[in-house]
């Protein structure tokens, strides 16, 4: 945190920095480091460095302003919480995960759909020239990922149900699978620790893993015209396999075949499966 307040300008002038993480620390959630960085760096620009001490009183403007930026009430919903139920639909690149979220909106309004914007770490990427088949570079694209799921998380804490387009299940399984698939053994669990800890705060509460035979994905990629998906066959042959392994026969995971189910039919049954998980949960 210090190097990264020192290289926006604010060297020497955040000694409060260790108070404003005891504020933090207070509140049982996650936070995404750059998020963090860049919401103090706004106050900074508005307000005067507090004196020693003065973070930490109650009626804090900074810790008011943390507070109202996060929208954090004066006692946090636990990560994983039924309070702030979580409900993810995991499985292969084209198997109709966007559609269900598409019926979802239109059909539930009583739940929240979790969009994730990540135009800004591919911005990220390409502006560093980072290659995610070289170690180094390959950790600090997840890191940054990694820290994009627990900000993404955070965003639905005041929702009783929210319905993700892959969840923070996904990228720890990524995070630890790719390079098995590019036939590295790379120690990513040691290199990405902190992150990975943040990340496995904010599973979901069920995960409903959409499958389907390798003919249903080829067409279903071909009949979409709207997405390129270059990453499809290294996908199907290499990461799938991984995949039906790591999440088959977990305890909150569901599985849903939609060989067979047109587009309505596959949004009808997610939609049901939602309404189960928020009988049984909620």
């Amino acid at each position: 945190y210090s190097r990264a307040f020192a290289g926006r300008g604010y060297r020497g002038k955040v000694p409060f920095l260790q108070e404003v993480l005891q504020i933090l620390a207070g509140w049982d959630t996650c936070f995404a480091e750059q998020e963090v960085i860049s919401t103090i760096v706004s106050w900074l620009k508005v307000k005067s460095v507090p004196k020693a001490g003065d973070c930490m009183k109650s009626d804090s403007c900074l810790k008011k302003y943390l507070q109202t930026a996060y929208c954090l009430p004066d006692k946090s919903i636990t990560c994983g919480g039924v309070s702030n139920m979580i409900l993810s639909l995991q499985g292969c690149m084209a198997v109709g995960k966007t559609t269900a979220v598409k019926y979802l909106q239109e059909n539930a309004p009583y739940i929240n759909i979790s969009y994730e914007i990540n135009t800004d770490i591919v911005e990220e990427v390409k502006r560093r020239q980072l290659n995610k088949n070289r170690f180094d570079d390959y950790i600090e694209i997840q890191r940054l990922w990694l820290n994009k799921k627990v900000s993404r998380w955070n965003k639905t804490k005041d929702f009783q149900c929210s319905v993700m387009d892959f969840g923070a299940e996904e990228i720890e399984f990524y995070t630890l699978n790719y390079p098995k698939t590019i036939g590295e053994n790379w120690d990513v669990e040691s290199a990405l620790k902190k992150e990975l800890d943040a990340v496995r705060k904010c599973m979901p509460t069920r995960i409903l893993f959409m499958d389907a035979s390798d003919e249903t994905l080829k067409q279903h990629k071909e009949n979409d015209l709207t997405r390129t998906r270059n990453f499809f066959e290294h996908h199907l042959k290499y990461l799938l396999p991984l995949k039906r392994d790591w999440f088959y026969g977990k305890d909150n995971v569901d599985i849903l075949m939609v060989d067979g189910l047109d587009k309505e039919q596959v949004g009808i049954k997610v939609k049901e499966w939602c309404d189960r998980c928020i009988e049984e949960y909620g």
